[in-house]
């Protein structure tokens, strides 16, 4: 005889099928970037670092009207990185077959002249996609500082890679906690106010 289940159990042990999780747009892309970004071994004159800091750089200046280096000086920047990048990495590639098991073939990606980071023009490759897509800027090291995390934001607004971090920025935040003690002591206040109008009125 089957075992009865209680609902509160079931519902909690419920997986979440895979295809109803929802993938933002450009996470798929963001992919490749950000296990790059996340290797400790990346030094940080790694051209797609800087291009990615630069991007963030311009966009977030040309939101709040930063000043610090002109915003086209920066674009100019990102122009050359790119370009000299290309350069140095993409001599010329072309499509050709391969054999794949003992009877059937497969189309790769082949480079005329050894290139010296074929997984670094793919990455730059899905940089230049999100850029186009106007989520290059979504690639974000984390803000907690020592995290150093990099992430795709789902979210405009969304500066720390996890909740863990965004709680300890906000708990670290002197300013904040003062504004909260304030809030809390008003809000504590209202609360007993309202408390003695009801057991005045019964």
């Amino acid at each position: 005889m089957a075992k009865h289940v209680s609902v509160v159990k079931s519902a909690r042990t419920t997986e979440t099928v895979k295809s109803r999780v929802h993938v933002f747009r450009g996470q798929d892309l963001a992919e490749l970037p950000l296990q790059r970004l996340n290797r400790r071994d990346l030094p940080e004159d790694d051209p797609i670092k800087q291009l990615v800091r630069l991007e963030l750089e311009r966009s977030r200046e040309s939101r709040e009207f930063l000043l610090e280096i002109p915003e086209q000086e920066r674009t100019a920047k990102i122009i050359r990185l790119v370009d000299e990048t290309q350069a140095k990495w993409n001599p010329g590639q072309y499509l050709a077959a391969d054999r794949m098991g003992r009877d059937d073939w497969t189309v790769s990606l082949k480079f005329r002249a050894l290139s010296p980071d074929p997984m670094g023009l793919l990455v730059l490759d899905k940089c230049l996609h999100l850029k186009e897509e106007g989520l290059l800027d979504r690639l974000r090291e984390c803000a907690r500082p020592g995290c150093g995390e990099w992430f795709f934001a789902k979210f405009d607004h969304q500066k720390c890679h996890s909740d863990d971090c965004r709680v300890a920025i906000l708990s670290a935040d002197e300013a904040r906690k003062e504004e909260r003690k304030k809030y809390m002591r008003k809000h504590r206040r209202t609360k007993k106010l309202r408390k003695r109008k009801r057991e005045g009125k019964s």
